[in-house]
Order: structure tokens, then sequence, then C-alpha cells
């Protein structure tokens, strides 16, 4: 549901969450950094690190959003290395993908004269 908070900056995540259908912002300490579309992880660097999430992510409209849990995909993913090497492979794209957009767009921003 629009308004659902997926993860919280700072606290830890119980699961890794697939968006795949609506949209997602994220917000690091209060404040607007992007927004996440289908097709991407939410969860995905508290999951691989096991540390606290390093944002937090608000469902912006209805949306689609499948939960896998952290412990049961560590037990799936320790006993099958098939599926952890896809798990981790899915998983670095995704992060790629966002890194190569944040790039972008600081580029962008970088290059804006009314910019301070």
């Amino acid at each position: 549901m629009a308004g659902d908070v997926l993860t919280r900056q700072d606290a830890p995540v119980d699961a890794l969450y697939f968006l795949c259908r609506g949209r997602a912002n994220v917000e690091v300490s209060g404040k607007f950094v992007t927004y996440l579309e289908k097709g991407t992880f939410i969860g995905e660097i508290a999951y691989l690190t096991g540390n606290p999430a390093t944002a937090t992510v608000t469902v912006e409209e209805p949306s689609r959003v499948l939960a896998f849990s952290k412990m049961k995909m560590a037990r799936v993913v320790a006993s099958d290395e098939q599926i952890s090497g896809i798990m981790y492979q899915l998983l670095g794209r995704d992060l790629a993908m966002k890194m190569r957009r944040t790039n972008t767009r600081r580029v962008l921003d970088d290059d804006d004269p009314t910019r301070l």
C-alpha cells in the first residue's frame, strides 16, 4: 500500500524485497535521494552485509512487492550453490545499475550552473 515503509534507516532489515510493480521513495537522513521502480531490490545492502538499513524506503503508490525472509533466503543460498550464484549475480547487477544511475545524476547535478 502507498505509505508502507519497507526499510528504515539504521534499523535491522528482516527481508529482502523485490519491487514487481509500482514505485518507492528512498530517503537518507530524512532527505529524498531517489526513487525505485519495478525490477529493483530493496534492502539488498543490509541483506549482503548484515548491517542495518542504509536508507528509509517507502512505497509511493500501490505496488506489488515480493518479500523474501532474510533467514529463509540464507538457508536456501547456503544449501544450493546454483541459487546462491544466481542471487549474488542479480543483487550485483541491481547494485551496479543503482550506482550508475546515482553517478549519472550526480554528474548532471554538477553540470547545473544554477546549483550552488
